[in-house]
């Protein structure tokens, strides 16, 4: 055990009363002082794994957001990359609000307690921004009345999502990947002492984190340009226009049991428009 850490019996009291904590050693003792708190960044103790992992994934979204929103105009257009925006303000917010959690939580109970609400209110960020995308392209060129809105909402939504949701299935798996590895704390309740610096549930469950969000980005990167590539507004409104007067008979033959396989893949690619 290095000199800089403690046993869990000596270290502050926020890890103290923390339950889920499964580790014996190399926790840090308490560190008054924020620029003791930061130089414990580049010590080997149980919170290493939690702080470098956010902190290179929210240094690695500043540099992918910077780059997006640099891109010329030719390129990404303005509302592009606002939406954008709120994406890459949740990610970076969520992974520097956490990793600096973990870095200053050993400074005092206030402290420690302080940046935890932070930590949680970027979780939140993160939530929100993650949405903003998915349902400005889930419904891109569609000011719909509200009641045309909520009605609609749950199919025109999944259809216009299909493009990517492969992506989004791969993202949910990652979050409640890492969430479940963290709620049962896998892998130190089998290794007991053996994962305390290194391994342990919650650095796993940054990783998953990490990955899920660049696993978004991918996908509603790859939502936008599928709707962009499908033309103007007008296009895009007069070919679901003509999609939606075939329907009825589709409708009708699939009810008679005529409809075979070909032309419900042919259904589902004109309302792939909606």
């Amino acid at each position: 055990m290095s000199k800089a850490t403690t046993t869990v019996d000596s270290t502050c009291g926020l890890r103290r009363v923390n339950p889920r904590s499964s580790a014996f050693i190399g926790h840090r003792p308490p560190l008054p002082s924020f620029s003791s708190c930061f130089k414990s960044i580049f010590a080997l103790h149980t919170e290493t794994g939690n702080i470098w992992t956010h902190m290179y994934g929210c240094v690695a979204f500043i540099g992918v957001a910077l780059w997006f929103l640099t891109r010329p105009s030719s390129q990404v257009q303005f509302m592009e990359k606002l939406i954008f925006s709120t994406y890459f303000l949740g990610a970076i917010l969520c992974l520097g609000m956490s990793f600096i959690f973990h870095t200053v939580a050993c400074h005092s109970d206030s402290v420690g307690k302080l940046f935890s609400k932070l930590d949680y209110a970027g979780i939140t960020l993160l939530i929100v921004g993650s949405f903003i995308p998915w349902l400005y392209y889930a419904f891109y060129c569609r000011p719909q009345p509200m009641i045309i809105y909520i009605t609609m909402i749950s199919v025109l939504g999944l259809l216009a999502m299909i493009a990517s949701l492969t992506w989004m299935l791969f993202m949910g798996s990652m979050y409640i990947g890492g969430a479940a590895i963290y709620a049962t704390r896998i892998p130190e309740r089998w290794f007991p002492g053996r994962c305390d610096l290194w391994f342990q549930s919650h650095q796993l469950f940054h990783t998953f984190v990490v990955v899920a969000a660049f696993i978004h980005f991918h996908a509603i990167t790859e939502m936008a340009q599928k709707k962009l590539m499908e033309g103007s507004c007008a296009e895009q409104l007069m070919e679901s226009s003509s999609a939606v007067v075939s329907l009825p008979s589709d409708v009708v033959n699939f009810v008679n049991g005529v409809l075979v396989c070909e032309c419900t893949k042919k259904i589902v690619s004109e309302l792939s428009f909606l």
